[in-house]
């Protein structure tokens, strides 16, 4: 299903709003990782680069790509995702942060107060 919103309604503007706001949450994470890991890269993919996202429904994705001096080991991996994780919490953007520890690819879900954008 798509959806078509008038570019001059309040329902396009508070989805420009949105949009920005989820603009900033990506460059504040990608800042704060290459604060830890100057050379890591950041890749945004999933509904939110597509135009797909819907506000307030959908997540976004966000692959980071740590240097190979960080990810030798999986324990190494995990290590620098939680040192990630612990800095991000310091944010006051940021309401929660969780670490899902995985062999094949560890997460992190972080969830955000809209209030702060």
């Amino acid at each position: 299903m798509v959806a078509h919103v008038k570019p001059d309604s309040l329902g396009a503007a508070a989805l420009v709003a949105e949009r920005r706001a989820v603009d900033v949450v990506i460059r504040k994470v990608h800042a704060q990782t290459q604060l830890l890991f100057p050379s890591c890269a950041a890749e945004v993919f999933g509904s939110f680069p597509t135009n797909a996202w819907v506000p307030g429904a959908s997540n976004v994705d966000v692959a980071l790509a740590l240097p190979d001096a960080v990810v030798t080991t999986p324990r190494a991996k995990m290590e620098a995702l939680e040192a990630l994780a612990a800095s991000l919490r310091h944010n006051k953007w940021a309401a929660s942060v969780t670490v899902v520890h995985s062999v094949v690819r560890p997460l992190i879900f972080v969830s955000t107060h809209t209030a702060h954008f």
